[in-house]
């Protein structure tokens, strides 16, 4: 926290160098000085997209004469680190000196001329939901599915959960309980993509600012407070690069994919990755977890098409349609609806059949678990040996039919 002293001598500087000073935070202050990465300030510095610097950017732009480059005086960066290579003059017309007011440009008369500007919001909303139907990844598989996923359930989102952050003039060192205060099932969360490409990246942008979360442009910018989540989002592109360095971010930092977005959207809730495994980053996942294995599953829904690509990215051979060649069944028993049709056809043709627990314990401690630890429960073996029963009744009664037609 800046002294008062300190602070003083700020507002004395900024004001005789033509800025102005504003103790409150309000959306027409351009730069907030900031000690640490941290307080509420801070935070919502970071939602309204304001430029925040250290006291070193301040002192070293008034020593040098002009404004210098903000982004080598980020609170995040050691002391000792910033400002190196600042000196570099900025256009002066875009900037007046400290504290000018922000969206004002300088004419040569030395006048402020109120500037037109879009803003953040407007850009995000402007790149559509088109923008992410129209990214190529490496995820081709049934890309249109995940597409329509993402666009059905924000279209089911209340109007009044789209908001970004509560409308607010000013922001004040005693409104704590105003932190990360937006609307959403994102609001608290403070975000970071890591490994997408630009257009990936924004898409992951505007999902979650959508739901008031807020997203950083580096990983520098994630720090812990008491009422911030802060979140690594790893592009599942990266799945299965064990040689991956990950940033140095806190060590209460979720690590999750970009399906965690999608997951937490479809729950209206931000899923903890510790009990949700399908929402964590899986670039550490061994690549021959489920070697020699070839797969098939059943009952998991919306969840088959991450599931049958982690099982891949593990070393496992995926097929859609069930046939001799499987030596696996991953069978979600529970799921409404299922069907008894391939747990049957399994247990004909001695084909393993396990519970998503073993698939989800496998992924969650990276190393494939014993199969005879996950056995289905007595009522459901029960249930396919019956179904079997009658199926085989219904066989021989169809070439009983058959025969007599036949005579």
């Amino acid at each position: 926290m800046i002294v008062v002293q300190e602070r003083d001598a700020i507002q004395e500087g900024v004001n005789r160098s033509g800025g102005e000073y504003h103790a409150d935070l309000t959306k027409a202050v351009t730069h907030l000085i900031a000690l640490s990465p941290s307080g509420p300030k801070y935070v919502r510095a970071l939602q309204w997209g304001i430029t925040i610097v250290s006291p070193k950017w301040y002192y070293d732009s008034l020593q040098r004469g002009l404004g210098l480059d903000e982004t080598l005086f980020k609170p995040t960066i050691p002391i000792e680190q910033q400002g190196k290579g600042s000196f570099c003059p900025i256009d002066k017309t875009k900037y007046a000196t400290v504290g000018t007011k922000r969206g004002c440009e300088v004419g040569e008369d030395g006048s402020e001329r109120r500037k037109l500007r879009r803003t953040a919001s407007t850009r995000l909303n402007s790149q559509s939901q088109q923008v992410w139907e129209s990214i190529d990844t490496h995820e081709e598989l049934a890309r249109t599915e995940e597409d329509n996923g993402w666009a059905q359930v924000e279209n089911q989102m209340p109007a009044e959960q789209r908001s970004r952050i509560k409308k607010a003039d000013s922001f004040h060192d005693d409104a704590i309980e105003e932190q990360i205060s937006g609307q959403g099932i994102f609001s608290g969360y403070l975000c970071h993509p890591f490994g997408h490409d630009k257009r990936r990246a924004l898409m992951i942008q505007e999902h979650v600012t959508k739901n008031g979360g807020v997203v950083v442009d580096s990983h520098n910018d994630i720090f812990t407070e008491s009422s911030v989540q802060p979140v690594l989002i790893v592009s599942s592109s990266l799945t299965g690069h064990n040689d991956l360095e990950i940033p140095n971010v806190p060590v209460s930092t979720w690590i999750v994919s970009e399906w965690w977005i999608q997951r937490s959207i479809a729950q209206q809730s931000a899923l903890d990755p510790k009990s949700d495994v399908l929402s964590q980053s899986f670039h550490n996942l061994p690549r021959d977890c489920f070697k020699d294995l070839i797969i098939s599953v059943a009952g998991f829904g919306d969840d088959a098409l991450l599931v049958s690509r982690l099982i891949q990215a593990a070393g496992a051979v995926y097929k859609e349609s069930l046939s001799r060649e499987n030596n696996l069944l991953v069978w979600n028993y529970s799921a409404p609806g299922t069907s008894l049709d391939k747990a049957a056809y399994c247990t004909k043709r001695e084909i393993d059949i396990t519970t998503p627990d073993w698939f989800l314990a496998s992924l969650a401690r990276r190393t494939r678990q014993n199969i005879d630890d996950y056995e289905l429960p007595m009522n459901k073996c029960e249930e396919i040996r019956l179904y079997n029963e009658q199926q085989n009744e219904d066989d021989e009664e169809k070439k009983g039919r058959n025969a007599r037609r036949d005579r």
